[in-house]
């Protein structure tokens, strides 16, 4: 009976120490700023392909607008969200994604209504900014932070925070024509069987 409960303790330990690290987020240098971000509770970085970290007192310019290495990349920012107004998106931006950025608990949600191939988000905090290329296949929601002070207290402040998109719309089926040709295939493969019995 002993070994049941240092069977459990353990597991226990063990999902403690797992679900900690996985808790942990990664937190990078760019320009003198630090960054975090996860989606979709995964951590992200700005290694990934894709990615870009951006010195704003170097030759990379600024964050936005025609000169940002995000923009000669290829992405167009489909939506900001300025510091100084958090509650709503303002500034740069073509309207063709919808961002959505709390203060409060330091998140972020994108809508891709027109389903573009690529979506990215960028957040520009003091001389640096992290873009994070975001994975289509997860939800386009997650959180945010910024560092001072050699990482010391993860903050809320930003001068801004961009949607960011790449290629084509991708025009979904729609699903009452996706359903009408389920059901003409199971007929049409009932009919077979018919047909083969008699």
């Amino acid at each position: 009976m002993n070994w049941i409960f240092k069977s459990v303790a353990a597991g226990i330990i063990a999902l403690g120490l797992n679900v900690s690290a996985a808790s942990a987020a990664v937190i990078e240098s760019c320009g003198n700023k630090d960054f975090s971000a996860t989606q979709d509770g995964m951590d992200l970085s700005v290694t990934d392909p894709g990615s870009i970290c951006g010195n704003l007192g170097g030759p990379q310019g600024n964050s936005t607008g025609a000169a940002s290495p995000i923009a000669a990349a290829g992405w167009i920012s489909g939506a900001e969200v300025q510091g100084s107004n958090p509650d709503g998106a303002s500034g740069q931006g073509d309207g063709n994604l919808s961002l959505a950025i709390s203060i409060l608990d330091n998140t972020w949600t994108i809508l891709n209504p027109n389903n573009y191939e690529k979506v990215g988000l960028s957040v520009k905090h003091g001389n640096g900014f992290a873009f994070y290329n975001l994975d289509l296949t997860k939800a386009l929601t997650g959180t945010w932070f910024t560092y001072d002070n050699a990482n010391s207290g993860a903050g809320n402040a930003f001068s801004h925070i961009n949607a960011w998109y790449m290629g084509d719309p991708v025009s979904p089926v729609p699903l009452p024509a996706a359903g009408w040709m389920l059901i003409a295939g199971l007929g049409g493969l009932g009919a077979m069987r018919r047909f083969r019995k008699s």
